[in-house]
């Protein structure tokens, strides 16, 4: 009897689903969105004064300038893929959604 043969080595976690199911996938889509937009130079709604969700969402993907992109990405990258793997890839999108809303606000409530 092989060693995966037995029942307690057997994986009774289920199949993935889809490409998306993987953390690690959805951090990499995070970072080539924010890549592709930014070499696209896509202008996204920007925070105003007044609460806007779709503003908010639009400037978690807007970068001042490469440098801004890069060490943006690459502390998504180091912290993400730790978060990434363990919560999953939708609770690390919804993590990353809530905490640029969070930001945004914060930054609306010092800075504006």
């Amino acid at each position: 009897m092989a060693l995966f043969d037995r029942d307690y080595m057997r994986s009774n976690a289920p199949e993935k689903k889809s490409f998306l199911d993987d953390g690690n996938n959805m951090l990499y889509l995070l970072i080539a969105v924010n890549a592709i937009l930014y070499l696209l130079n896509i202008k996204l709604p920007l925070v105003s004064s007044n609460i806007n969700l779709l503003a908010m969402i639009g400037s978690i993907f807007s970068h001042f300038n490469f440098g801004h992109l890069f060490f943006n990405m690459f502390s998504l990258y180091i912290f993400g893929s730790l978060i990434a793997r363990r919560a999953g890839a939708w609770k690390f999108l919804g993590l990353y959604l809530v905490s640029g809303i969070i930001g945004n606000l914060i930054f609306m409530a010092f800075f504006r």
